[in-house]
């Protein structure tokens, strides 16, 4: 005689997809006979996924505004800016507009200037940076030679790249340590957020 258990089989485990992905599932199936130490089911989905591509947004590059505290650029900024105004041909509404944008622009680039994109990390050196570029012209090699180079190179740069990131950490932290002994907790926020 069946045991009550045996009598009464229900269905528990699933596998929850969306159905914006339902045409993505090839095959789905339980095991019943897989040897689990639980009273559920083995269930196994066989997928194709298909990533999004991730478009990279172009690097804007700010102006270098701190220049314009210095007293003898901030002169010459007012000035030239000063002088777009005699210098534009009057016409429509819009196209004075255009014409004193462009001209802040030029005076702007000019005299200010962009600035340079900064490394993340900030303890790579351009020893590191050259030891890169050294490791990318032997990636791709096929021959022995070049893979044996191109492994070397990356232990070097792994090397290289751990001291620098130590060195970094222990100067922040010892700049952190002097700012709290200082009283400074100010200081000891802003270099815990350039540190994570």
């Amino acid at each position: 005689m069946k045991e009550e258990i045996d009598l009464w089989r229900q269905q528990i485990d699933y596998i929850l997809v969306k159905a914006h992905f339902r045409n993505q599932i090839k095959d789905c199936r339980s095991y019943p006979s897989a040897d689990l130490c639980s009273d559920h089911n083995l269930v196994l989905m066989k997928s194709s996924l298909r990533f999004k591509r991730v478009k990279k947004k172009p690097v804007k590059l700010k102006w270098e505004l701190e220049k314009l505290k210095t007293e003898v650029l901030a002169k010459r900024y007012a000035h030239e800016t000063d002088n777009i105004a005699t210098i534009f041909q009057r016409g429509g509404v819009n196209e004075d507009w255009d014409q004193i944008k462009s001209g802040i622009y030029k005076v702007a680039q000019k005299i200010v200037g962009r600035t340079e994109p900064k490394n993340k990390r900030k303890w790579i050196t351009a020893d590191i940076i050259e030891c890169i570029e050294n490791r990318r012209l032997y990636k791709n090699s096929t021959d022995e030679q070049g893979k044996a180079e191109c492994r070397r190179l990356r232990n070097l740069f792994n090397r290289e790249a751990r001291k620098a990131k130590e060195n970094f950490l222990e100067e922040m932290c010892r700049e952190v340590e002097e700012n709290i002994q200082n009283g400074r907790t100010d200081l000891v926020y802003r270099t815990a957020n350039q540190i994570f």
